[in-house]
């Protein structure tokens, strides 16, 4: 008896055709062979989806086994169940060396926890009986020699008929270039803001030199002028008031001639520290020159500006400066009048000063509109 013979067969039209027989003897009573018998049926479609299967898998094998990208597979416990001969090119394995390692030793740490996360949705998923997500992401692999390098990974879950996991089939790509053309690209921009920042620093420093005082910090005089160009322009277009308070320091020279001009700094920084303690954040001290300072008082009247002129005196003259001692000093006042230049504004609170000194000093004057201090 023959079971299981394959045979091509020819058709009348001349094409092929794929048979399996059966045969088997037919005896007599005696036991002798009297006739053969034969069943034979078409397997036409079975051996073409054999052969097809067969071309298949030599495909699969052929790319897998000179693809660039490291193709793998992954059953459902975490296990290595191939990996094709581009892994020793990336981490200098051989496929069997690397089916042979446990996931944390194939991958750093931080993608060990991106990988646990997506097998155990994956896994609740299937559990769940709905259909799990591909993983696309980026992962760090650990390499023979201790380096480390960056894959884009595509991984998608094999399903048997009944939903549950054949197997994890992914492939990842080596991006370690990328990567490092991000790091370049960030060093580079993190570098540039550095030296951004630099640049405004030294923006800022030469605005603050070129704005203030380097003894007092104060503003110097021709930002002084500028700011109060400008409000003397509010002034007129709103009709607020806006007022000058002009102070000098009473006998200053005498004070540097007896301890020395380093002495009369301290007096300066001491006093312009003082000021601007005592006056509002609104208002903009300047040092005019020498031992003379100039207040811009926005929205002060002749009432406020005096008030603080008062304030200011009296501060100064209570307070005890090393080696130098008390120390006064004579203001001038002087309110803004539509229309009015700067020069003729301060010339007006100038000559307030001035008849402050004359009046025996230590005191504060007012400037009116007809340029007379009273």
């Amino acid at each position: 008896r023959l079971n299981g013979i394959e045979y091509r067969i020819m058709h009348g039209d001349g094409s092929w055709s794929w048979q399996s027989s059966n045969i088997g003897p037919i005896p007599d009573e005696n036991g002798q062979v009297i006739a053969v018998v034969g069943v034979g049926r078409d397997i036409n479609l079975r051996k073409q989806a054999e052969e097809n299967l067969r071309i298949s898998e030599a495909r699969y094998r052929l790319l897998s086994e000179n693809a660039r990208d490291v193709i793998w597979t992954l059953a459902s416990d975490g296990s290595i169940t191939y990996v094709s001969p581009s892994v020793e090119r990336t981490r200098g394995y051989t496929p069997e060396e690397a089916m042979q390692q446990p996931l944390d030793q194939i991958l750093t740490h931080d993608s060990m926890v991106i990988n646990t996360a997506y097998l155990t949705e994956m896994l609740g998923e299937i559990a769940a009986e709905r259909t799990p997500k591909p993983f696309h992401g980026q992962m760090e692999y650990l390499c023979k020699d201790g380096s480390t390098y960056w894959c884009e990974v595509l991984a998608t879950p094999i399903l048997a008929e009944d939903g549950s996991l054949v197997e994890l089939l992914g492939v990842s790509r080596d991006i370690t270039g990328h990567k490092r053309q991000e790091g370049e690209l960030r060093t580079a921009k993190e570098a540039a803001e550095r030296l951004n920042l630099a640049l405004e620093d030294a923006n800022e420093r030469l605005n603050r030199l070129a704005t203030t005082d380097a003894l007092t910090g104060l503003w110097n005089r021709r930002h002084f002028e500028e700011r109060a160009t400008h409000e003397m322009s509010i002034s007129n277009r709103y009709t607020q008031p806006v007022s000058l308070l002009l102070f000098d320091i009473d006998y200053f020279k005498k004070i540097n001639d007896s301890y020395g001009h380093l002495v009369g700094d301290h007096v300066i920084k001491v006093l312009a520290l003082l000021t601007s303690e005592q006056i509002r954040a609104t208002d903009m001290p300047c040092r005019w020159g020498g031992e003379e300072f100039m207040i811009l008082m926005p929205n002060s009247g002749p009432e406020e500006a005096l008030l603080v002129a008062e304030k200011l005196r009296a501060a100064f003259e209570k307070k005890d400066i090393p080696v130098a001692g008390a120390v006064t000093a004579s203001f001038g006042v002087a309110t803004y009048q539509s229309g009015e230049t700067l020069d003729c504004w301060i010339a007006r609170v100038d000559a307030a000063l001035y008849a402050a000194k004359l009046g025996g000093r230590n005191t504060v004057k007012l400037a009116y509109a007809n340029n007379l201090p009273v």
